[in-house]
């Protein structure tokens, strides 16, 4: 898939140890274009049981495009369910994904609302949203321009309408300019429940980092 974007970004309540340039605060324009593949290998679009999903994503901003920020952006995710056929009912899923950022013709930083951010019960489970990764002065959250991120679930299906799983998250968020540590990567465990209902699974998760 391909597609063009236009956004008008109205920053006038952004924290001040978050800002890193001109362009996250004040209004500024971004037109980026951007495209993405994906691969589906699931057995099931809903309720997949086996199989492997895989996506790419790219995204160009320029100012030759009406865009005030030039930056460049790539993606990739890559999940995939593995049954235990010597274990019924048990499987292994597992998700990971990355990403990264960078400026070029004279931009330096990633505008705030295209970094990337981590943490909360679609990314790294037990974490708040998006609370993870480089902080400023004040605490505040910045976001970054890499994404490293991992989910492994261990699941037991006890019918055909229920499982559990328990969980380990990991993952965070770099600036570019500082230095990248595995250190950095905060990890978390946990149970979860779904009831598998016939729109897709339906469940919440408890996590502790």
């Amino acid at each position: 898939t391909f597609g063009h974007t236009i956004l008008q970004d109205d920053l006038t309540n952004v924290e001040p140890d978050v800002i890193l340039s001109d362009l996250d605060t004040g209004v500024s324009n971004l037109s980026y274009l951007s495209g993405a593949f994906n691969q589906d290998k699931r057995d099931s679009y809903l309720l997949p049981s086996s199989g492997f999903n895989f996506s790419a994503s790219y995204k160009i901003s320029s100012e030759v495009i009406g865009s005030d920020a030039n930056f460049a952006t790539v993606g990739s995710r890559l999940s995939f369910l593995l049954p235990m056929p010597r274990f019924e009912r048990f499987s292994l899923a597992n998700r990971s994904q990355a990403g990264a950022s960078w400026g070029f013709s004279g931009t330096e930083e990633i505008p705030i609302s295209q970094r990337f951010y981590l943490g909360g019960q679609n990314s790294v489970r037990g974490f708040r949203e998006n609370s993870l990764g480089p902080r400023g002065s004040q605490g505040h959250v910045i976001g970054g321009d890499l994404l490293v991120a991992n989910n492994l679930e261990f699941r037991y299906q006890i019918n055909d309408s229920f499982l559990i799983h328990t969980f380990l998250d990991a993952g965070t968020v770099y600036l570019m300019d500082e230095t990248v540590s595995l250190s950095d990567i905060r990890t978390s465990t946990g149970l979860g429940f779904r009831y598998l209902s016939p729109i897709g699974p339906i469940g919440f998760d408890l996590g502790k980092p």
